[in-house]
């Protein structure tokens, strides 16, 4: 999967996505909820607590498929 830049496109689904995250502690790697408010044409970013996101996310991708098979 590749990293997708929010000013090229926003997820179009309400769920949990992998962001790039500059906040005030340096950048880093999250799994957090996305909420999409089409009316008002943005995304709500939250933690997986229900928090706010503290920080700029910059790019975002969407979960990958979880492993499948035996040696899971």
């Amino acid at each position: 999967m590749k990293w997708i830049n929010v000013k090229d496109r926003l997820p179009s689904e309400t769920g949990n996505v992998v962001v790039y995250l500059e906040g005030l502690d340096g950048k880093s790697i999250e799994q957090i909820k996305c909420y999409i408010c089409p009316e008002y044409g943005f995304v709500i970013w939250e933690t997986l607590d229900d928090e706010d996101v503290e920080g700029l996310v910059t790019h975002w991708m969407p979960m990958p498929e979880p492993p499948t098979g035996e040696n899971n």
